[in-house]
């Protein structure tokens, strides 16, 4: 068999066996660089810097929030469960740095920054419950930086009904806070 055959072969089975969402998998590539770059980003900032200024810190926020500009919901096209699976991956991958932006507008003392950027990471938590559960606390966090104390506590009571606390399966590993 000659060289062309063998490669044409070889590539005609990898398109054949379902490894040619190339697309998709370019998108997430390219989200996980921006989110690399961002911290590459804040790395550099940072240099000699044990607490920086609010200047600083909303320059590291805008790197951070690149991800959102770049990528808009639905984030890969298609239907199958591969793109589902790419979907929920890049939601996550760009909720959470947009959530690292919001502690940084937290940290710069801009809550309203932070709370509509939590907002919309919780938008697109999806069945993310995880990202869904840490776009609340930083919904909180900010809530009480605007002085919204009484929004705050309501958002942490409407936390405990969609995240009831779950019991241990053996009593000698239960939580701390669950035996207070």
């Amino acid at each position: 068999m000659k060289r062309w055959q063998a490669v044409l072969l070889a590539a005609t089975l990898v398109l054949g066996a379902g490894c040619s969402d190339l697309g998709g998998m370019a998108t997430r590539y390219r989200a996980e660089r921006m989110a690399w770059q961002a911290r590459r980003e804040e790395a550099r900032l940072r240099v000699g810097k044990a607490r920086p200024d609010s200047t600083t810190l909303l320059k590291i926020r805008d790197s951070y929030s690149r991800l959102r500009a770049a990528f808009k919901p639905p984030f890969v096209k298609g239907t199958g469960d591969a793109a589902k699976r790419l979907n929920a991956e890049i939601a996550r991958l760009v909720g959470m740095t947009e959530l690292t932006s919001a502690r940084f507008a937290l940290q710069a003392h801009r809550p309203d920054l932070a709370l509509e950027q939590a907002q919309w990471a919780a938008s697109i938590a999806a069945a993310d419950t995880g990202l869904h559960r840490e776009a609340d606390f930083v919904t909180v966090a900010a809530l009480q930086g605007l002085r919204k104390y009484d929004e705050a506590v309501a958002t942490l009571y409407g936390m405990l009904d969609r995240y009831p606390p779950i019991p241990p399966p053996r009593y000698d590993r239960e939580d701390r806070i669950l035996s207070v």
